[in-house]
């Protein structure tokens, strides 16, 4: 049984996909790859792609990886992301584009204006 969140390492085919579920309770689980992407299916030709484009692995590497002689190592968690972390993906995101005055020009809540103000 896996807590999320986790590292799942597999050793897997390239062509075979996994898919994780959880084992009790309904809240659903998920793949967390490229970063910041959860995905409900691993695949592992397209996930090695990826791994080799961001040169976090060698061609050597990707060809062990297909061959099934290479663990692979990708996190685990909640698939989809709660109010109050999406409240703080939303908010760091939003901060670099706006300065002090443009927080307040938002007209949001006083709880938001000082949350946002103090990431500007």
């Amino acid at each position: 049984m896996l807590q999320t969140p986790c590292r799942l390492a597999v050793t897997t085919y390239g062509s075979h996909p996994w898919q994780v579920s959880p084992v009790e309770g309904s809240r659903p689980v998920g793949f967390l790859w490229p970063p910041g992407t959860r995905r409900e299916v691993l695949e592992g030709y397209t996930f090695l792609q990826h791994q080799r484009q961001a040169g976090r692995l060698t061609r050597a590497e990707v060809e062990a990886a297909v061959a099934g002689r290479l663990e692979l190592e990708v996190e685990v968690v909640a698939r989809y992301c709660q109010p109050a972390t999406l409240r703080q993906l939303g908010l760091a995101k939003l901060a670099p584009t706006l300065s002090r005055e443009g927080v307040v020009l938002l007209g949001l809540p006083e709880v938001l204006e000082l949350e946002l103000a103090a990431l500007v």
